[in-house]
């Protein structure tokens, strides 16, 4: 990808190797549950709270007159954005002779993945069709049963070993979720997902014309062909029965 990049009051053409590792939403950091014990369905979880991510480190390859140092604050265009992006250190002749590996941070999320502010939508996997985003829960493990969970008091074993919870439950598990984005205007609908999946906190999905609640948990990037697909395998908490 050819695009440029503004360094203070100087803007440098580059050649970037691929573009592919900004279009994977970062890991959500962990959520922070409510109450003494977790609900005995799944979690119980600060819905008012939003989705926090961790930081977004960036591994580029840059070919170009620009020559990155440790420390540059710079704005990188990418997808129609304008991105800020902060090197910690570069690499000269890497990959290839005249290529430069730049390893950096983006310093603000919100240009690709929105401002994470909190929205009671819920997703439809018909809605999500009709904008072109296609996905596929892995259906043999929401049918399993979940396991189960005990509550005990401090000191629950009588003098025969045997245990006497205080409640029984079902615990939270993980889901993941292959999604697709098709067609020329793949890379922004596929942006706009990722968008809601921060900021829908509650995570409720209607799928097969049952409520499921998921919460987000990180994102690997399967496949990206410009103005074609972005693929993709969401891992997604089931928090609540």
């Amino acid at each position: 990808m050819i695009t440029t990049l503004q360094v203070g009051e100087k803007t440098y053409t580059v050649r970037i190797a691929s573009s592919a590792p900004l279009l994977c939403l970062p890991k959500a950091k962990t959520p922070r549950a409510v109450g003494d014990w977790a609900e005995h369905d799944g979690l119980e979880y600060d819905l008012s709270d939003p989705i926090w991510l961790e930081p977004m480190e960036l591994t580029l390859q840059l070919n170009g007159v620009y020559v990155p140092k440790a420390g540059d604050t710079l704005i990188l265009k990418a997808f129609g954005r304008d991105l800020s992006v902060e090197i910690r250190y570069a690499t000269a002749h890497t990959p290839f002779e005249g290529w430069t590996e730049v390893k950096a941070t983006l310093a603000d999320m919100t240009p690709l993945f929105g401002s994470g502010a909190i929205s009671q939508a819920s997703f439809s996997a018909d809605n999500l069709a009709s904008r072109g985003i296609l996905v596929a829960p892995d259906w043999d493990a929401l049918k399993r049963e979940p396991e189960r969970k005990k509550a005990f008091e401090l000191s629950s074993k009588s003098d025969n070993g045997s245990e006497s919870p205080l409640a029984k439950g079902r615990k939270e598990r993980s889901i993941t979720m292959d999604v697709w984005s098709r067609g020329v205007d793949c890379v922004n609908q596929h942006l706009d997902f990722c968008a809601r999946l921060r900021s829908q906190v509650e995570g409720k999905w209607l799928l097969r014309g049952a409520s499921y609640f998921f919460r987000y948990q990180q994102m690997e990037l399967i496949s990206y062909l410009p103005k074609s697909l972005v693929a993709t395998k969401v891992t997604l908490q089931q928090y609540r029965y």
